[in-house]
């Protein structure tokens, strides 16, 4: 599913300087692992797949910052 995402990182406009098409992309490498944004992004993608969410529901949700509420310390 992360792989339908657009990456909203803004640390460094992941996306760009690193060429990362989607939250699937900074995983593949060590980025997603160490920033905060694309963190969040992929629990919310995870939770949001176990609980049956399509991912038209899930774009939504990013597309609305949905994923800035996660506290990566209870995680």
């Amino acid at each position: 599913m992360a792989y339908q995402l657009p990456c909203n990182c803004r640390n460094g406009r992941c996306d760009r300087s690193l060429g990362h098409t989607s939250p699937h992309s900074c995983f593949k490498a060590a980025h997603g692992t160490g920033c905060d944004t694309c963190a969040r992004m992929g629990f919310l993608t995870c939770r949001m797949t176990k609980a049956g969410k399509s991912p038209a529901e899930i774009r939504a949700a990013v597309a609305r910052h949905a994923y800035e509420i996660i506290d990566l310390e209870k995680q």
